[in-house]
């Protein structure tokens, strides 16, 4: 294991607290580096694809769908809207994530309606194929 610099995120290998062989699940969250898309590129998109061997999950925060790497979305499992910065964005989740249904104006009127009171979100579901309004409440599409 390479030594760990302070100014630095740690890689996938490095980011470990406890043995893999320990056989615990870690959780890192990765805050607000959707400006720094070399680093997301090159260091944070491989927590989404080989962090999963490390039995590590993986949440990033972002204020920009867009601006975040094609390969962290299209590894996400799940993804939660609280304030969408333009339409581009919806319609880019939509894209990543083929939920039946669910198309790019559709994904605009569930989203407003899912955020219409303050602190509220829309949520992805990939695994299930389904959006929710918060984490709880499934929204049910009209095919």
């Amino acid at each position: 294991m390479g030594s760990l610099r302070p100014d630095a995120p740690p890689s996938v290998d490095q980011v470990r607290h406890t043995p893999i062989s320990s056989n615990k699940p870690e959780l890192i969250i990765i805050d607000d580096f959707s400006n720094d898309r070399l680093l997301q590129k090159k260091l944070f998109s491989h927590y989404f694809t080989r962090g999963r061997h490390f039995k590590l999950s993986t949440i990033f925060l972002s204020h920009s769908y867009i601006a975040t790497d094609k390969m962290i979305r299209l590894n996400s499992e799940y993804v939660a809207i609280l304030k969408a910065n333009s339409k581009r964005d919806l319609q880019m989740v939509v894209k990543d994530f083929n939920i039946k249904g669910v198309d790019e104006r559709s994904i605009v009127y569930y989203y407003n309606k899912a955020t219409e009171r303050k602190g509220q979100m829309l949520f992805i579901d990939s695994v299930k194929g389904q959006i929710r309004y918060n984490f709880d409440r499934p929204i049910r599409i009209e095919d």
